[in-house]
């Protein structure tokens, strides 16, 4: 029978977020989510399962157990806002960058499972980031009067590869540690 413990680790994996990442989203640190996901924790602290909820993008019930059924927060917004996109979409450059129209279609509906690893598949065919279509996190836009958005990202694409990924999480750590 899934615990507390082991439903946070599956959403956790399905979210592609490391213990670190989540902790620092959290404000905690990497050994009190280990706990949370071995279920270590005598009295699971209430305070925390909203914010814990909303960065495993689920809902309270189902981490509790009081839902067998994750509602998939994440999944009816995407599917919302994939439907709005699908509208004013031009479905040959659709298809040229992989697509297919017809289970494009029916992810929007929701006639079809869709997992986080599909959904971030059908943002790169649509050249969209994850967190714009689920609408869970804000962000202002580019373009700063000091240009310091674009270089920052200048910097990042002159690095090469193996840098990128230790940039990328570098910068996802500062993120998160920003959001406290």
């Amino acid at each position: 029978m899934p615990t507390i413990g082991s439903r946070i680790r599956k959403k956790r994996i399905e979210a592609g977020l490391s213990v670190d990442e989540l902790a620092s989203m959290l404000g905690k640190d990497r050994a009190t989510v280990y706990r949370y996901e071995s279920d270590r924790i005598g009295n699971f602290p209430i305070s925390i399962l909203e914010p814990l909820s909303k960065a495993l993008h689920t809902t309270p019930a189902y981490l509790m157990g009081w839902s067998a059924q994750d509602s998939n927060i994440w999944a009816s917004r995407f599917r919302e806002r994939l439907s709005s996109e699908l509208e004013n979409a031009n479905w040959d450059d659709i298809v040229a960058a992989g697509g297919n129209p017809d289970y494009l279609s029916r992810a929007a509906s929701g006639d079809c499972e869709l997992s986080f690893d599909e959904a971030c598949n059908i943002t790169d065919v649509l050249g969209l980031s994850i967190d714009d279509m689920v609408g869970l996190i804000k962000r202002p836009a580019l373009g700063n009067e000091d240009g310091l958005d674009m270089t920052i990202i200048n910097l990042i694409l002159s690095l090469p590869e193996d840098k990128k990924v230790e940039a990328l999480n570098y910068l996802r750590y500062l993120a998160g540690s920003v959001e406290k």
